[in-house]
């Protein structure tokens, strides 16, 4: 049994976030993109302790969720 930090809970948070955002459901990939990125905050995708090539792909995995909210800031303009 996978406990809610292991690194494949993350993944899987990741990529139903963004079958969200192409299902046009924002609110949702939001939320799911936050619980990946909590969970990647402190082991990289390995399992492991981040190095400095791991808070660059986070950085990227937050211009995604950054993404997703201003597509919401569209659909509600």
């Amino acid at each position: 049994v996978l406990g809610n930090n292991h690194v494949d809970i993350g993944a899987g948070y990741r990529d139903i976030g963004k079958c969200y955002y192409y299902l046009d459901k924002i609110d949702e990939a939001i939320n799911y993109y936050k619980d990946a990125l909590k969970i990647f905050e402190t082991i990289n995708q390995r399992g492991k302790g981040l190095d400095p090539m791991d808070l660059l792909k986070n950085m990227v995995e937050i211009a995604f969720l950054c993404m997703f909210i201003m597509k919401k800031g569209a659909k509600m303009g």
